[in-house]
């Protein structure tokens, strides 16, 4: 099976287009994901600080907290394009 690829510029290569569907929407998930894993291992107090400070977020606004259940510091890697894409065209 044959697919058209894609030119990423966040990976600088080329990805089969359904790869790259799925990699343009959750990047941002796999990134934090990745960078929960290195803090875990080398900075855990680091990782307790940063969700620590999540928390106070997750506190006021618990509706943004919805794709990652309790895994608050891989939620809070969309947050950002949350706030942009629901009226913060602004950023």
């Amino acid at each position: 099976m044959s697919f058209p690829f894609a030119r990423s510029s966040s990976f600088g290569l080329e990805i089969p287009r359904p790869l790259y569907g799925y990699l343009n929407k959750h990047i941002n998930f796999i990134v934090a994901r990745i960078a929960q894993d290195i803090l875990e291992r080398e900075s855990p107090e680091t990782l307790k600080k940063c969700e620590k400070l999540l928390q106070y977020y997750k506190d006021f606004n618990p509706t943004f907290m919805k794709a990652e259940g309790d895994h608050i510091f891989v939620e809070a890697a969309q947050f950002a394009d949350m706030i942009k894409y629901n009226g913060g065209m602004y950023q």
